[in-house]
């Protein structure tokens, strides 16, 4: 029963309330520390001598951050003209933003940002905006559009902002894309077939406005099956098909989908697909396994199945096809036991903790137990009872066959020991009295608190309501599962309600139910109409629009339009709904629940020609993108004139009034003619190339066989006309043959007659020297006199990344070290060395609230005085002198020194010691060596890691010069630059560059050399299969954060006149994108600490502009019907495979493989549409530029197949 008069204290507050007769106390609190950070609370509640306490979890969820919190707060909505773009284009943008109830702020502004989607994507990174710029918001919708830059092909993201508050995102594609000439559409005779049962396929190729296109060579793939048909006079072809649904799956049906692509090769890709659902049987078997100990019970349930309401468009679930009881069939059942062996696979030597151990892996199979049999009666079930070891895990296979021998499985999984079945499992959820309904204002909403399916008894007080939106505006307590209350004009978008029902034991709850606004009662009715039906290229149109509300009357509203070429939309389509969008944006209660009585459950168009007197060269994909506003009648119009597109375009509406009520909407408006020239060209050539254009005449005018004459001029960069003419069939290819092409913008006209029509066309491409590009990257220390330098050949946005050059690099490199676990010494030691500096450096990042490792390492050191990697292994040279130099006071260290003197004493192991190690480990302990160090170093010939060693001892003991002559001489012999790293290019694989690497690191930080930092980062960014060099790296932390300011660093940057000044910490970074018209005017100033810069462009360059790397090596082949040749068909289908090679020297990490593709060569993004079965093993770019397919490599691969 409820508790009445309960004290309920929060503890550390002087915050009290009491429960009144339903139990229940409501306290408005909020507590924040004083870095604002909400912190956690308890509450106890009390009565006489009982109390309970309660965890207060006051943090708020990870999703409700300040922005959502904020975005709550607004009606909103983002368009885009279109989802896919060429660099440099315009686009268009409109939008709604409007204030949600009272109090909340009306924006005037915002800023429209275009964002990249490259990151940075983690904390302490910043992101600008490629561009941005502000725009008015007026009668609460706003507009504008933006120029994009040359950007490269990549997704995008425009922003709309308030303050700091992102309120709207929309994605976007930039690609060089070629639009498809024309279109295929599939249709099916039936969506659903059994299996054995035949129909056909339509396929239809027409031109975005229409016209057919006839004689069409496709290729079609459907399952393993493939074949080639013809497209008749009107654009049509039939393709035959059988169900055939595959063995061995359990669903009842099999979506099968048919690929139809074009044969020969087109300027964009050409394709289609269309599914069909083909059941295996026309009876559908369902089956459910209960055990009790060592019985089970199967039960089946048979039913049968039609495919009427399938055919008419409805979804294939259970409730659309099954079709009454199936009696007096046979069902058979054979049980399997899931069987796991465990097999040795062999032995491998454990490098890092020496020694042998056994490699295993566990083989999978089943093993056929039994098998049985049961008739369904009338009511198309079937019962089977038998016994199974309780221990193992078994699965049932149920089968029956429809009258045409046609089999439905079923597998059940039996349930294990101790496991209840799936049914008895508990959950509480609300019910609406009318499933799915939507409110308006007036309306009851009728919900029943379930567990389960079952409505909860009735109990006294045992229940808590509560709803609201942003937070709980209203609670009541009942006896009974039934809650009801009114959906007002103030639970628009929506009200969330949720429930709480306490059982006696325990509480449970539901999970919020969202009561939503019927949004229909608020879409207006918009009509679009146009003077004419069809129009010809460049005529203009007249096009009105009449926006009434859901009572017919006409509205006053803003119509936002847009017209675009439809052939962009069979590339990557395009959905719109603004009041859907608008109404479904729900308002989410964020909630933290927290029970002091918790007790767990248990439970089981493109560029074309036509017909007339002017020629056609203006090929835009987008005509307008205006708004407009309707009168008192609700009437609005525009007149615009229609480029030279042949082509449907979409109109795309929105319409919005100040009370909100909205709608949206597309139609069509085509353009033909009826007869017109097509063709097909790429936008760019590479100079020397010698393309065949094809040429082709299609209209609703011309008929089969007609004779078509054509007039060919090709205008070459110097002016040069070069012409020719030529004839060919209606509809039939004919090429065009250019000759050698050179660096510059050309000019194509042809001029097609067939009878008493004609029609004439101008497309222009560019030839270039070369496609290959590369990003260049420079790194360096800011300095106000920093610059890009020449940006006049760059042409996409310029990459600059700011971090505080030295504190960013450390941290990654402790973290690294301080996670580290394991029992061998250089984990141990490593570890608590990075600890220490997190401690001392970086006490704000330490991930360890200030404790350091308090192991004891005097366990590895030995009875002769060595270090040992593991305690029980034998002393190890390097590592005790690495031992001696970064952490002697852990140790024994005059018995350490007694070790080195031994083996500096030992005149028959002379020869096997090294004694440079030696000496490195005396003078670490402050030894007096110095006739011996000098002794060593006038001998000859000694190796590069000794000479190193040799120079520790002397910095050991005070002698800089000689560490620091050793260090520029082994530098200018071995070292090898590559920009943002440096390492010692000696030895035969990466290991040995990565141990010399770590000897030279670590003098150059003892020398504070300029160079520690880039021979620092080649090691974080290179790890060796067999070096270990942790404890170096701890080394080399130690030395390198004596000299780094603990400071944050600081710039301000001038951009176009508008300066910024930032503070990164620690490992902040600021990514900054740089117009190259902006370049001029990027300025740095106010400079404090060292501040790295990382700048990446991307430009373009020449093959032997960069030398060739011997560790690097490339082939490219070409495949057709599985046989190398370098001789193609129109038609055929190339498999490209590059064979490459990554050597041991080269350096971790991944590698770009740039292919430039011949130009009678297209990328085929779909592979899968091409084949009779899937194809595995291909590659598919990271980017597409054109002819210029990028791929990514990593160490270990040998192709690249595509």
């Amino acid at each position: 029963k409820p508790v009445k008069d309960a004290d309920v204290a929060i503890i550390g507050e002087n915050i009290t309330a009491k429960t009144d007769e339903d139990g229940v106390a409501s306290i408005d609190f909020g507590f924040k520390t004083k870095d604002e950070d909400v912190i956690n609370r308890y509450a106890k509640v009390s009565i006489k001598e009982k109390e309970a306490v309660v965890p207060l979890d006051l943090k708020t969820p990870y999703y409700a951050t300040d922005d959502n919190t904020a975005l709550r707060d607004y009606w909103k909505y983002l368009y885009l003209e279109r989802e896919l773009f060429m660099p440099g284009d315009e686009m268009h943008f409109w939008g709604v933003l409007a204030p949600r109830g009272k109090g909340v702020d009306e924006i005037k502004e915002v800023l429209v940002e275009l964002k990249s989607s490259s990151g940075p994507h983690y904390e302490g990174g910043e992101n600008t905006p490629v561009l941005s710029q502000k725009v008015q918001v007026s009668n609460k919708t706003f507009e504008g559009e933006i120029e994009l830059p040359i950007l490269s092909p990549d997704y995008y993201y425009l922003q709309v902002k308030y303050g700091d508050t992102i309120l709207l995102t929309r994605g976007f594609s930039v690609e060089t894309y070629q639009k498809p000439a024309y279109q295929l559409s599939l249709t099916a005779e039936k969506k659903a077939i059994f299996a054995g049962v035949g129909m056909n396929f339509q396929v239809e190729a027409s031109f975005f406005e229409g016209t057919p296109v006839p004689g069409i060579s496709l290729e079609y793939h459907i399952m393993d099956k493939g074949g080639n048909v013809t497209t008749d006079e009107k654009g049509r072809a039939k393709i035959p098909y059988i169900g055939n649904a595959r063995d061995g799956e359990y669903s009842p049906y099999y979506n099968q989908y048919l690929r139809v692509s074009t044969t020969l090769p087109e300027a964009g890709e050409i394709y289609g697909s269309k599914n069909i659902y083909v059941f295996r049987s026309s009876v559908y078997l369902q089956g459910e396994v209960s055990r009790e100990d060592d019985e089970i019970t199967v039960l089946a349930d048979l039913s049968k199945v039609n495919l009427d309401m399938v055919n008419q468009g409805e979804y294939p679930s259970e409730k659309n096809f099954m079709a009454g009881p199936a009696g007096n069939v046979l069902v058979q059942g054979s049980i399997y036991q899931d069987v796991w062996k465990k097999v040795e696979s062999g032995e491998r030597y454990d490098f890092i903790n020496k020694k042998v151990v056994k490699d295993y892996y566990y083989n999978h199979s089943t093993q056929h137990v039994s098998d049985f049999s049961m008739i369904t009666d009338e009511n198309g079930q079937a019962s089977f009872t038998g016994e199974l070891d309780q221990e193992n895990s078994y699965y049932i296979v149920l089968s029956a066959e429809d009258n045409e021998g046609r089999k439905i499985e079923r597998r059940v999984t039996v349930p294990g020991s101790g496991r209840p079945a799936e049914y008895d499992y508990k959950y509480y959820h609300f019910q609406e009295k009318e499933q799915g309904k939507k409110y308006v204002p007036g309306e009851a909403v009728s919900l029943t608190f379930l567990e389960n399916d079952t409505a909860i008894p009735s109990r006294e007080k045992a229940f808590l309501y509560f709803r609201g939106q942003k937070q709980i505006e209203t609670y009541e307590v009942a006896s009974g599962s039934e809650y009801g209350f009114k959906f007002n004009e103030n639970s628009i978008p929506n009200v969330t309600a949720y429930g709480v029902y306490f059982d006696g034991v325990s509480y449970q709850e539901t999970s919020g139910y969202i009561a939503a606004f019927a949004s229909e009662s608020k879409e207006l009715k918009i009509q679009i109409k146009t003077d004419k039906t069809q129009y010809r290229p460049g005529e203009t149109v007249a096009l009105s629009v009449q926006v009434t509300n859901q009572n017919n009357k006409p509205v006053k509203a803003e119509v936002n339009l847009n017209l675009v070429d439809e052939a962009i939309y069979n590339m990557v389509e395009q959905h719109v709904n603004l009041l859907g969008t608008l109404y479904s944006d729900y308002i989410y209660m964020y909630l933290n629940v927290r029970k002091s009585h918790y007790h767990p459950s248990f439970g089981g168009g493109a560029e074309k020609g036509g017909e007339g007197d002017g020629e056609r060269k203006d090929f835009r994909d987008t005509v307008i993108f205006t708004s407009v506003q309707t009168d008192n009648e609700g009437k609005a119009e525009t007149v615009f004139e229609l480029p030279d597109n042949l082509t449907s375009w979409r109109v795309t509406y929105h319409a919005v009034t100040e009370t909100l009520e909205a709608g949206s909407g597309t139609s069509q408006i085509p353009v033909k003619l009826p007869f017109f020239v097509e063709l097909v060209a790429n936008n760019s050539y590479l100079v020397g190339d010698a393309p065949v254009i094809v040429l082709r005449s299609y209209g609703e005018k011309l008929a089969s066989q007609e004779v078509v004459s054509y007039t060919m001029k090709l205008v070459t960069p110097d002016g040069q006309e070069i012409a020719s003419t030529n004839q060919s069939s209606a509809f039939t290819a004919l090429d065009w043959s250019l000759p050698v092409l050179q660096e510059g913008q050309y000019s194509m006209i042809v001029e097609g007659k067939s009878g008493d029509y004609q029609d004439r066309i101008v497309k222009e491409f560019t030839v270039v020297k070369s496609f290959l590009e590369r990003t260049n990257t420079q790194h360096s220390l800011l300095e106000e006199s920093f610059g890009i330098g020449n940006a006049t050949d760059i042409q996409e946005p310029i990459t600059l990344v700011f971090s505080d050059y030295e504190k960013s690099q450390y941290l990654r490199g402790i973290y690294q070290l301080a996670w580290q676990q394991g029992s061998r010494l250089e984990q141990q030691l490593a570890s608590k060395i990075a600890r220490h500096l997190l401690n001392v450096y970086f006490p704000d990042k330490n991930l360890y609230s200030g404790r350091e490792d308090a192991s004891n390492l005097l366990r590895y050191q030995q009875q002769d005085g060595g270090i040992s990697i593991l305690p029980y292994a034998e002393s190890d040279l390097y590592l005790t002198a690495l031992a001696a130099s970064s952490a002697s006071a852990e140790f024994d260290s005059r018995a350490m020194a007694g070790y080195f003197y031994r083996l500096l004493e030992d005149e028959e192991e002379k020869d096997e010691i090294d004694q440079s190690t030696v000496l490195w480990g005396l003078s670490a302990l402050n030894e007096p060596i110095l006739l011996q160090i000098n002794e060593m170093l006038e001998a000859n010939e000694l190796a590069p890691a000794q000479s190193i060693k040799l120079a520790l001892a002397m910095l050991d003991i005070g002698n800089g010069a000689v560490g620091k002559k050793i260090f520029e001489e082994l530098l200018t012999e071995f070292g090898e630059d590559l920009g943002a790293t440096m390492r010692i290019n000696v030895g035969r694989d990466q290991d040995e560059i990565i141990e010399a690497t770590t000897q030279m690191a670590l003098l150059a930080s003892r020398l504070d050399n300029t160079n520690k930092n880039k021979l620092y980062q080649y090691l974080l960014e290179n790890h060796g299969e067999d070096i270990l060099n942790s404890v170096e790296q701890g080394l080399m932390l130690q030395y390198n954060l004596q000299y780094m300011s603990t400071k944050p660093v600081s710039f301000t940057y001038e951009l176009n006149g508008e300066k910024v000044s930032k503070t990164l910490k620690n490992r902040e970074f600021l990514k900054l994108t740089v117009l190259p018209s902006d370049v001029a005017s990027l300025k740095f100033s106010e400079i404090s600490g060292k501040v790295g810069v990382v700048t990446a462009f991307t430009a373009s360059y020449s093959a032997g502009d960069i030398p060739t790397q011997e560790a690097l090596n490339v082939k490219r082949t070409y495949r057709v019907k599985k046989k190398e040749t370098n001789t193609m068909e129109r038609s055929d289908l190339v498999e490209v495979t590059i064979g490459y090679e990554i050597g041991d020297k080269a350096p971790a990490g991944s590698y770009e493989i740039v292919d430039v593709l011949p130009a009678g060569l297209k990328y085929v993004s779909r592979p899968y549409n091409r084949y009779e079965k899937p194809v595995k093993g291909l590659a598919y770019p990271t980017e597409v530029k054109g002819q210029k397919l990028t791929f990514t490599a990593h160490k270990g691969g040998e192709k690249i197949v595509y």
